[in-house]
């Protein structure tokens, strides 16, 4: 099968939005733009990360590093939040101590779970974003 990415984007409140990304078939390049997969809005600019929570629920990867990015296929300079890589049998449940904006690229966030084996990964990861100062 082929990749394939959900991307839910809802508002808790005024200041607050949920993204949930659901994958299939998620490789270490597999990658979605943090855009909602139904209604096409995306995350609001000047958004500050606040959690990031990861699991998986199937595949042959042995750890996943999630990561956020304001380019596709991004380098360092452009990645604004990476994970620790983790053991899949771990949830990632990063509440940040210190909550820092994400200025976005054009708009965009681009999202990789980054598995580190595998293309078969089934992974959830959901990122809080806030534009509370």
């Amino acid at each position: 099968m082929a990749y394939a990415a959900t991307v839910t984007v809802t508002d808790n409140g005024s200041q607050e939005q949920v993204v949930t990304i659901t994958e299939t078939d998620g490789a270490a390049a597999s990658e979605t733009q943090l855009v909602d997969s139904v209604t096409g809005r995306g995350v609001r600019a000047g958004s500050r990360l606040e959690r990031v929570i990861a699991t998986r629920s199937a595949g042959t990867a042995a750890t996943r590093q999630p990561r956020l990015a304001v380019a596709a296929a991004a380098t360092a300079i452009e990645i604004r939040y990476l994970a620790t890589a983790t053991p899949v049998a771990t949830t990632i449940d990063d509440a940040l101590r210190t909550v820092f904006p994400i200025s976005l690229g054009g708009s965009k966030l681009y999202h990789r779970s980054q598995p580190d084996a595998g293309a078969d990964n089934a992974m959830v990861t959901t990122y809080i974003l806030s534009t509370r100062s």
